[in-house]
């Protein structure tokens, strides 16, 4: 009996002290819990899945203590701006000067209509509701919106976090599902005093931003193959010829003057055709390009069309001093429209799907 008790006395040892045990691991696993917790309540992450939350619950109040948009706004104006003159090869110097002045200028009332924008966005309401709104303004954010397609773009995943002190670059991997591709977004953050993040720039936008402009040109340019070997067998134009002439009768100014031999094979009447008029130099170097629109006379027809040459624009002034001789014209038709109203058009945007 006494042996029976001491057996009885040991195995309860035993579950008491297994219950110990399993307690131990428990409260250690719950303590690692909490702790990773406590961490990741101090990452940019747990920031952006607040923003996040914020936009779901129209939460403009936790959007901005998470979201400095007065200073996302004013860098990328200035981003945008900075990138927009390095691509166009065309502008002087002073024209340069004259659009980033403008633009300076402006600056305040871009980044207010930015800000209101995304206000309206974060809490639902209906942006053309706003009868203070100034049709410009609208037109710019219009814009903005149709260049980013941001219906079309929705979150994948976290690419990359890179912390420096109390700041953080955050990659986010945006899917483009226009394209079925996805790009990354460089989201730099800053860390308040509760520990928690707010986004202060989109670091990358422009990068980001021709990126996807890339790609929509590569994939517009696959779905047009078919349209423009189409369009070149109804309109076919030879080689075109240039001179400069006089555009007033004292010769001051100065025009290009182009000769476009015209010719149609088609069953139907054509109303007109438009499409684009590159000039390239010796080197193949674009110096201008146009947007032309044609009204043929006849099936072979040969068009005059003239361009005013204005001597403070590096392309015009290029002509202007070594002449038409080293000059390669190439126009290329973009949409042809017959006179029973129907139409052949290249794609300017890719297809809504």
């Amino acid at each position: 009996m006494e042996e029976s008790r001491n057996n009885l006395g040991n195995n309860n040892k035993k579950k008491m002290m297994w219950f110990i045990a399993v307690g131990i691991i428990i409260a250690i696993i719950v303590g690692i819990m909490a702790g990773y917790f406590l961490y990741y309540k101090k990452t940019p992450t747990y920031s952006l899945n607040l923003i996040r939350e914020s936009v779901k619950n129209h939460d403009w109040d936790t959007f901005q203590k998470h979201v400095d948009v007065d200073s996302i706004a004013s860098s990328a104006i200035d981003d945008l701006m900075n990138n927009e003159m390095n691509k166009d090869s065309n502008k002087n110097d002073l024209g340069n000067t004259f659009a980033a002045g403008l633009v300076n200028m402006m600056k305040p009332a871009l980044t207010s209509a930015i800000k209101d924008e995304i206000k309206k966005s974060v809490q639902g309401t209906d942006s053309g509701s706003d009868n203070n709104k100034t049709a410009s303004n609208n037109e710019i954010t219009k814009n903005a919106a149709k260049n980013l397609d941001v219906k079309d773009i929705g979150f994948s995943d976290i690419a990359y976090t890179k912390k420096e002190n109390n700041t953080a670059v955050v990659g986010i991997s945006l899917l483009d599902k226009q394209l079925n591709k996805t790009f990354i977004l460089d989201v730099k953050m800053r860390q308040l005093n509760d520990g928690t993040w707010q986004v202060i720039q989109l670091s990358n936008l422009p990068e980001y931003m021709d990126k996807i402009e890339a790609a929509k040109k590569e994939k517009i340019a696959e779905l047009n193959k078919p349209i423009k070997a189409q369009l070149a067998k109804i309109v076919n134009i030879g080689q075109v010829t240039s001179q400069i002439t006089n555009e007033d009768a004292w010769g001051i100014s100065k025009q290009l003057t182009l000769n476009i031999p015209v010719k149609i094979e088609s069953d139907k009447n054509i109303a007109s055709f438009s499409g684009n008029i590159d000039i390239k130099d010796s080197t193949r170097k674009e110096i201008t390009n146009s947007a032309v629109t044609i009204t043929p006379e006849s099936n072979n027809y040969l068009a005059h069309l003239s361009k005013h040459l204005n001597q403070f624009m590096t392309g015009d002034a290029q002509i202007l001093k070594n002449g038409t001789n080293d000059l390669k014209i190439i126009m290329d038709i973009s949409s042809i429209k017959y006179k029973d109203g129907s139409e052949v058009e290249l794609y300017k945007d890719l297809p809504k799907q």
